[in-house]
């Protein structure tokens, strides 16, 4: 990396060359001790706390080299050296982000096995077979059947190709269940798959899926300096993504595809904070097509960016009122062309009788899993029916007797209404009042844009949005906190960044497991218990608790510091107003 000469009189480079040789060997010994995570092997012996103190470590240092850039943006308002400074500091903010990853690329995958899916998912479209059919668990079963469907025959033999691809799909977990992932996901799998050939060791299959997926995280870095440069402050506050270790970890070493989403999401709010209210009529409606258009194609990488779309088309309404509508037929052929092929040919890639639709592992998605957790299991905990086999926890405050009617008169009538068999009729019903709440703060932020339509509102509320959205979840991973990495910069809000630390408490759950298993199947139920209601407190009640404080020491000056979401601001008054430096 070329060597930034820093001037006397901005000492931030040369801190952040320090922070970041720094991180750079903690990422160097993350990456040695990533080796002893081997698939199936060693479960209690994995240098898994030492792993997480490496990465707690790394975000010290990343808190520090946040704090120390925003102090400096307003150390050097109204003076000369803000023009001079910055490019020394994007250079190295950008650089180190590409070292950092360069590092982890080499890393094997850390208690994480998403990325098998991946690959299976991408070499099976690859061979024109539609990855929504089938289950591989129905692959798996396919000589049991006395009529086999033959492109199931088909899979079935993909399966058998190579001992790579045999491993690969063997290790593929939630076998059950179909793919959840959306077309634009399952292209970039084929990509990485069409780059390896099929006998390759399964390593190289990781490697370049990897590679791929790091690149749209870099992407994030840029992508979310052009925005900066945008709002008018200072393209080197990317380093809020490119150095946060939470994405480091998720992306090139897990290998998560949300990269994908996340860069395009990026993108889309780039040009949406284009569409000014007032300019040129041609170019205001061609960045709101094209923000639109891109926040579809996040989409169809991931289905969360659906959320944003009330809210940026109210945006678009307040801005460009019946030419609004323009923005919103692109985000919806977006989302046509993307799913078409799956759906329109049944000889090639649609499903048939004996197979699933492209939702349907969603939809079990939705309706079954839960893991990491609070605010949903708050809520669950006193919706769920009293029950012997398992005993009301210490924070359940609903009469037993409210709680069954409830289950008998709500739930139970729910799940027969949305046709979910086999689901457990509370954890519906706590999916509906979380999405109830979801949807307020979403209509909430809507109102708010068409009252103030100016970019840092939009962008305040996209972040609020996402980040609430994963809190409301009933699957609260780490790696999806990353969808609103990248906008926490314009809540005005100090206390979101301290998520990108305590998530991964969410990583001790599998350490506690693993010291149990020498115990028994009771001690290892024991400890999951131990962790989902107990531990789950310290990862999201501190958080909570400094929100709050924060929002009322702002409402207690209000006359003070001024937040981005009071208007567009440029250079250094933006960076006064973020409440973050």
């Amino acid at each position: 990396m070329r060597r930034v000469r820093p001037e006397s009189g901005d000492p931030v480079p040369r801190k952040l060359l320090v922070l970041g040789a720094a991180s750079t060997l903690l990422y160097l010994a993350v990456t040695y001790l990533s080796h002893s995570f081997r698939y199936g092997e060693g479960h209690a012996a994995r240098p898994l706390l030492q792993v997480l103190g490496l990465f707690v470590l790394a975000w010290i240092g990343y808190a520090l080299a946040l704090r120390m850039m925003f102090s400096a943006s307003l150390s050097v308002r109204g003076s000369n050296a803000t023009e001079n400074a910055e490019p020394r500091r994007w250079i190295l903010v950008l650089g180190y982000s590409v070292v950092f990853r360069l590092i982890l690329v080499a890393s094997a995958p850390i208690q994480e096995i998403d990325y098998y899916r991946y690959l299976w998912d991408g070499r099976s479209l690859l061979h024109g077979i539609n990855p929504y059919r089938y289950a591989p668990a129905e692959i798996e079963c396919v000589n049991l059947r006395s009529t086999p469907d033959p492109m199931l025959e088909k899979a079935s033999r993909l399966s058998r190709e190579s001992i790579s691809l045999n491993t690969i799909f063997q290790r593929v977990h939630h076998r059950e269940v179909p793919t959840i992932y959306p077309p634009l996901s399952q292209a970039v799998f084929a990509l990485a798959a069409w780059l390896v050939p099929p006998e390759a060791p399964v390593w190289a299959h990781v490697l370049v899926l990897k590679a791929i997926l790091i690149a749209f995280d870099l992407g994030v870095v840029v992508a979310l300096a052009a925005l900066l440069a945008r709002v008018g402050l200072p393209a080197s506050w990317s380093l809020a993504y490119g150095w946060c270790p939470l994405a480091l970890k998720e992306v090139a070493n897990a290998g998560h595809l949300d990269a994908i989403a996340v860069c395009l999401s990026v993108l889309s709010a780039f040009f949406l904070v284009g569409v000014g209210p007032r300019g040129e009529e041609s170019r205001r409606l061609r960045s709101a097509v094209l923000g639109v258009a891109l926040l579809g194609l996040s989409t169809l990488a991931k289905s969360y960016p659906l959320v944003l779309a009330p809210l940026v088309c109210s945006f678009l309404a307040a801005r460009l009122r019946w030419r609004a509508t323009l923005g919103a037929a692109a985000f919806a052929l977006v989302l046509v062309i993307g799913y078409a092929p799956f759906l329109m040919n049944p000889n090639r890639f649609a499903h048939v009788e004996t197979g699933h639709s492209p939702w349907s592992g969603l939809a079990t998605f939705l309706a079954r899993w839960q893991k990491n957790d609070f605010l949903f299991m708050l809520a669950h905990e006193n919706l769920r029916p009293p029950s012997d086999d398992q005993p009301d926890r210490w924070f359940v405050t609903l009469p037993g007797e409210l709680r069954q009617a409830v289950h008998d008169q709500v739930a139970r009538p729910l799940v027969k209404v949305l046709g979910v068999p086999n689901a457990d009729p509370a954890f519906v019903l706590t999916q509906l009042v979380m999405g109830s709440i979801l949807l307020i703060i979403v209509l909430g932020w809507c109102v708010a844009v068409v009252r103030r339509p100016d970019e840092t509102t939009l962008l305040r509320g996209m972040a609020l949005v996402l980040v609430w959205g994963w809190l409301l979840s009933a699957t609260p991973h780490p790696w999806y906190l990353m969808w609103s990495l990248p906008f926490l910069l314009f809540t005005g809000r100090r206390s979101w960044f301290l998520l990108t630390v305590t998530a991964f408490v969410y990583y001790l759950r599998f350490w506690m497991e693993y010291q149990a298993l020498e115990f028994g199947p009771g001690a290892v139920e024991s400890a999951l218990a131990r962790f989902d209601y107990e531990v789950v407190w310290v990862e999201y009640l501190p958080v909570l608790m400094w929100v709050m404080y924060e929002k009322m020491q702002t409402q207690s000056r209000r006359s003070g510091d001024q937040l981005p979401s009071e208007g567009r601001n440029t250079g250094a008054e933006s960076s006064a107003g973020t409440g973050i430096s």
